[in-house]
């Protein structure tokens, strides 16, 4: 849910709950309404009305309509309600200083960029207050009537003090909100894929879910630790950056998701972003296109910094728990049998070959942008039938 959508939720809900309150307010009025006021019909249809009229608004803010009408309706039946009730029980009994709680109330429905429709509700309401103060003591009988029109005054403006203070407040507080948000975000898209799927977007630190249809990739660079011999460590660092940079560009593309390295091992996978193909057809499509490019990328980066090294890549398609591990840095990891196996076999590739296991044999065997050779290899629970793939077409890569 975005920040807009949210905060439109926390103001539907607001309505709700002070329209709610208003119709309980209202209709333990009415049996009082009915016995003494003066004129108990009128009385009693005033209260019926603007018990439909705020019904109306609860219904309307339930529906999820635009939250202006509610909210317009609630206002302005509160606004009339209070108005009417002094013409119709004459005497002062006070009835106004009640509008002096929609200006308050007004304070908390409105978004904090609808300061203008706040603040003119909050104004209507205290001059509608003020107005029939005027009535009751203009023209003065005495020392008293002025003070108590000076102090109406006075309680108006401090309605109004207040209503600004708590907008300003508002507007600092959700600052800080929003501030707190963007740095969790920026968090979260360390630790998860681009745009995650529901099920890892809920996932808290700690929390372990069962994907059921994941593609894993591993590729380890052969030779690499070779190289120290030769480079400084500022050098072998500037060159698995430029691999690395060329490995995630290929990912990107084929709606991979990178997961971790570790040195000289890369791992990715499929099935846990919202861009990776959505059957395991497709993802083993998708993860086979992507271990062809990479190894392409690999061979030429390889040829243009010449080195004298080379790549391994394992793939395995299964059931995989995924979760967020660690409290003081999280990270996005899976672990299985199917990672297990997926590790297995970059280990036991040839230099410069991809080798996948049986789920991903059966899901590519009948595309012929691939070439298919049997192999046998040991693994931890003993034999395994595993396929080296090879591309039919050359795939052009950047």
């Amino acid at each position: 849910m975005g920040r807009s959508q949210y905060a439109d939720e926390h103001l539907t809900t607001q309505v709700r709950n002070t329209a709610g309150l208003l119709l309980i307010a209202l209709a333990l009025q009415l049996p009082v309404t009915l016995t003494t006021a003066p004129h108990p019909a009128i009385a009693g249809a005033n209260i019926l009305f603007h018990l439909f009229c705020i019904g109306l608004s609860v219904y309307l803010a339930h529906q999820h309509r635009a939250l202006c009408l509610p909210r317009f309706i609630l206002c302005l039946s509160f606004l009339s309600f209070l108005c009417c009730s002094v013409f119709i029980w004459r005497n002062d009994v006070y009835t106004q200083h009640f509008l002096l709680v929609g200006a308050m109330t007004s304070g908390f429905l409105f978004h904090r960029t609808e300061q203008a429709l706040q603040y003119g509700w909050t104004l209507l309401f205290g001059l509608a207050f003020l107005t029939i103060e005027a009535m009751y003591i203009f023209p003065p009988d005495s020392a008293i009537g002025w003070v108590r029109f000076s102090n109406s005054v006075t309680l108006t403006l401090t309605t109004f003090a207040i209503v600004y203070t708590l907008g300003k407040m508002n507007i600092q507080r959700w600052r800080q909100v929003r501030a707190t948000y963007e740095k969790t975000r920026a968090a979260m898209a360390k630790i998860v894929p681009e745009e995650p799927i529901p099920e890892i977007a809920a996932c808290g630190v700690g929390d372990r879910i069962r994907l059921p249809q994941v593609c894993v990739l591993f590729a380890d660079l052969a030779g690499f630790q070779k190289l120290s011999a030769s480079y400084d460590d500022d050098a072998l660092v500037s060159i698995l950056d430029a691999l690395y940079h060329e490995f995630d560009s290929l990912a990107h593309d084929a709606g991979v998701t990178r997961l971790k390295t570790n040195g000289d091992e890369y791992m990715a996978a499929t099935g846990l972003s919202q861009r990776s193909p959505g059957t395991a057809e497709q993802q083993c499509m998708a993860m086979s296109t992507f271990a062809q490019a990479l190894l392409q990328g690999f061979q030429r980066v390889a040829a243009q910094l010449t080195l004298p090294c080379h790549i391994r890549i394992g793939i395995a398609c299964g059931p995989v728990t995924a979760g967020i591990l660690g409290r003081q840095r999280p990270t996005l990891d899976i672990w299985g049998k199917t990672v297990n196996l997926a590790s297995e076999l970059e280990h036991t590739a040839t230099l410069n070959s991809i080798l996948i296991d049986q789920q991903m044999y059966n899901h590519v065997i009948n595309n012929k942008l691939f070439l298919l050779r049997p192999r046998v290899v040991s693994t931890k629970t003993g034999p395994a039938s595993a396929w080296c793939l090879t591309a039919a077409l050359r795939y052009k890569t950047r």
